[in-house]
């Protein structure tokens, strides 16, 4: 058997269907649609003509009148004067608002939750490093060193962890102690942990993947890494 034969046989093929495809596109463009209703033809040829907005439609002929730009369903919302980072924090608080009208198992710090009103700046703090980064009491001066260092720039600290399966959006001082001393032998939490952490009500420390989450939850833009003493933006 000549496969060169069936190769070039295969490319014919190729050629003849995409070239059939390309007279059947020209034809609906340039037919004439039927009166009564703006019908495919006109949706075809607006994409074509790259419309992108809309003013008016020929409703009874079905055809864009001259001038007329093609109509899309989706419409663009006006510029608005609110800043990028304050809109994405509203969302962010809407979100957990929303959460805890339902009863989620979220508690957010009242510190952490007023700054977030006023619109202060709030960092979000890991706490796996303190579960299993660090031995005790290292861990613990740490954590404590880290949210001094955030309040000296003028912040707020967010410390995030899971305590008797409640996920806590910055701890008390009793529950950071907490989770620095593991009496409750707490578990690393990722994102593909959260959901059976809180079903077994254990205590957590979050990683990176884990704190995003619930800072993007709570609207927190910024979150500080102390492995690597980086900050990254949400």
């Amino acid at each position: 058997m000549d496969w060169s034969d069936t190769s070039d046989e295969l490319v014919k093929d190729e050629e003849n269907t995409l070239r059939l495809r390309t007279a059947r596109t020209r034809r609906i463009v340039n037919s004439k649609p039927s009166p009564g209703a703006v019908s495919s033809v006109a949706v075809v040829a607006g994409l074509f003509n790259g419309n992108e907005a809309a003013s008016s439609v020929n409703v009874k002929s079905g055809q864009l009148a001259p001038g007329d730009r093609f109509p899309l369903t989706r419409q663009r919302r006006p510029h608005s004067a609110t800043p990028m980072l304050s809109r994405a924090s509203k969302r962010g608080l809407s979100s957990l608002t929303t959460a805890l009208k339902t009863n989620a198992l979220i508690d957010l710090h009242p510190e952490v939750a007023e700054a977030l009103h006023a619109r202060k700046p709030v960092v979000a703090l890991e706490s796996t490093i303190i579960t299993h980064g660090m031995p005790y009491p290292v861990n613990l001066e740490t954590a404590r060193s880290v949210e001094r260092n955030v309040r000296v720039s003028g912040s707020i600290p967010a410390t995030i962890g899971l305590i008797d399966g409640r996920v806590k959006i910055g701890l008390e001082p009793h529950e950071l102690e907490r989770l620095a001393e593991r009496r409750n032998q707490p578990v690393k939490l990722s994102r593909r942990d959260i959901g059976a952490a809180i079903a077994l009500k254990r205590d957590g420390g979050t990683t990176c993947s884990a704190t995003l989450i619930f800072a993007a939850l709570a609207g927190i833009k910024v979150r500080s890494n102390p492995t690597f003493s980086g900050k990254v933006r949400i």
